[in-house]
């Protein structure tokens, strides 16, 4: 998806983008969760994404480590 759709689906500027792109600027909470939606963020995985994209590390969560057991034989330990 373009920068241009992108925008156009949050509901703003492609050059607003480009500057949280580029870190000039931290989206707000609105537009980060319109982006996570419009990027398809797994809900499971939302409040992180809005978290980090806004700047707050604190309230980020790690999420668990997937169980081996879903690997192939030939890559479990």
């Amino acid at each position: 998806m373009s920068r241009a759709e992108l925008a156009k689906r949050v509901g703003c500027a492609s050059a607003t983008l480009s500057s949280i792109e580029h870190g000039k600027r931290r989206p707000s909470r609105q537009i980060a969760e319109l982006l996570a939606v419009a990027l398809e963020i797994p809900l499971v995985e939302r409040e992180n994404f809005v978290a980090r994209a806004r700047g707050n590390t604190s309230r980020v969560v790690q999420a668990k480590p997937l169980p081996l057991s879903n690997l192939p034989a030939s890559l479990a330990p």
